[in-house]
């Protein structure tokens, strides 16, 4: 998971006497927990590793973590609340894919829905499943000889206006997934749906052009999700998952959003290098 919901009343009761240290400890045992989606190893010195616990005092902390909120398990560390959560973005993830079906099914007929809809799971991070560095979409593509499109279809002109509102012949049906995935995220961060459109209809079969297709509603889901403040100011309009289509989807891959601080940080950096450069260059020269 690359997003969990954080409920802060409950871990304010539950944690108020730990101290900075532990808090950190079960922070970082958390997004372990989250992320990999599985218990915590019982090797310590293994805990201690993906914790970067280094000083005697952090692995005591992270030793009095494990022992007062995780289970000890033949399989490792459990923790109740995040096997719950973890439970639920499964669930999320099934419902998602049959709403894509179902909505394909509803618009394009049980022929298409197969192709529309496919059935689609989280992958781990850095998993791109498959050939995912590749056009996915060459192989999901619904076969064009097997359907008879609707006669409103068979002119030109009908076929061009359809095309622009997102129909077929533009990809809309291959869609679905990316639109149940999406829809979804958004009313559980949003508490509402999306307002779709002509034009948000139009991104989003921009967007699953330019993304394997098998990515794409894992894709939409992380965007969703992305606190990035230009995303989170236009309420995570359809329009920017299409310009950072390819951006986006790194960062899913490696399991990191990249926050706008992050990436000043990283231009200063970038900068300060240059000027280092073309100093001992200088130096250099008048030597």
């Amino acid at each position: 998971m690359n997003y969990y919901r954080r409920y802060m009343g409950d871990y304010l009761r539950d944690t108020s006497r730990l101290s900075m240290l532990e808090h950190g400890a079960y922070n970082l045992l958390l997004d372990y927990y989250y992320a990999e989606e599985r218990p915590i190893p019982l090797d310590l010195d293994q805990v201690y590793r993906l914790v970067r616990a280094i000083m005697p005092d952090e692995r005591r902390a992270v030793q009095k973590i494990l022992t007062t909120y995780f289970r000890k398990s033949a399989n490792g560390w459990h923790n109740e609340r995040a096997d719950e959560e973890i439970q639920k973005g499964t669930s999320a993830i099934a419902r998602m894919a049959e709403a894509g079906k179902r909505g394909a099914e509803t618009r394009w007929g049980k022929h298409m829905a197969p192709h529309a809809a496919k059935n689609w799971v989280p992958h781990r991070v850095g998993d791109a499943g498959g050939d995912a560095g590749g056009d996915a979409s060459t192989n999901l593509q619904p076969p064009t000889a097997s359907r008879q499109p609707p006669a409103a279809n068979r002119q030109p002109e009908k076929r061009a206006a359809r095309a622009k509102r997102g129909g077929p012949e533009n990809g809309a049906a291959k869609s679905a997934a990316a639109w149940a995935a999406f829809i979804e995220t958004y009313r559980q961060r949003y508490e509402h749906e999306p307002t779709i459109n002509g034009e948000q209809r139009t991104h989003m079969a921009r967007f699953v052009e330019l993304v394997p297709l098998e990515d794409a509603p894992h894709i939409a889901a992380f965007y969703v999700r992305h606190n990035n403040p230009w995303y989170v100011k236009h309420q995570h309009d359809l329009k920017y998952l299409k310009n950072d289509a390819a951006g986006l989807r790194t960062q899913w891959l490696n399991g990191r959003a990249v926050t706008t601080l992050e990436a000043r940080s990283a231009e200063q950096r970038d900068a300060i290098r240059g000027q280092a450069e073309r100093v001992i260059e200088r130096i250099g020269g008048e030597k």
